[in-house]
């Protein structure tokens, strides 16, 4: 598909950035964020209604805690631009990251 394609591109292409920019002061670093709780899902959920099979996932992982909190999303971006942090060409997946403390 499309988004498979483009996204294993986007993938590839961070972590080859990542690797030519090491050594230097420029990092490269990918999120992956998974469905993170935003009321953009929301009106998805409900527009779409039940019915509709990318809804349905929608809700399942929600209803299961399965979402990353937008805020502490947002704070382990922060972490990787901080100061004195090396890592370059990584790809992050954070997937149900909602651990309250860490960074």
């Amino acid at each position: 598909s499309g988004y498979g394609t483009s996204k294993a591109a986007t993938l590839r292409f961070t972590t080859s950035v990542g690797e030519e920019l090491e050594g230097t002061n420029v990092r490269m670093n990918g999120v992956g964020p998974g469905v993170v709780a935003t009321d953009l899902i929301d009106e998805i959920r409900h527009q779409r209604g039940l019915a509709d099979e990318y809804a349905k996932r929608l809700t399942e992982k929600i209803e299961q805690g399965e979402t990353t909190d937008l805020k502490n999303l947002c704070r382990f971006v922060e972490f990787l631009t901080r100061d004195g942090l090396e890592e370059t060409g990584g790809i992050w997946e954070i997937d149900e990251w909602n651990d309250p403390g860490g960074f």
